[in-house]
């Protein structure tokens, strides 16, 4: 009975082991078809400036230092800190 728990450890150790390892390789293979896929997004957008351009340029949306303010503020309160900015 001793051996038989024994092997079954062992073989649950080595399930494991495997099921550790495809999970990173499938992981890292995302993470590089997605970086890849990020560099071909950035090349399309920099050569192409009309792509995915939802504002006409007809119309101005921020029309204010008060209302670009609202809108920056938040954004970089999060990103750098409240206290940072207001020093």
């Amino acid at each position: 009975m001793a051996i038989q728990n024994e092997m079954y450890k062992y073989c649950l150790l080595t399930l494991s082991l495997l099921s550790l390892n495809a999970f990173r390789q499938a992981k890292n293979d995302s993470l590089l078809s997605g970086k890849l896929y990020a560099q071909q997004e950035l090349k399309l957008a920099l050569n192409d400036q009309n792509q995915h351009n939802i504002i006409d340029n007809k119309r101005i949306v921020i029309k204010d230092s008060l209302t670009a303010i609202g809108v920056a503020q938040p954004i970089l309160f999060r990103i750098y800190g409240k206290d940072q900015i207001t020093k």
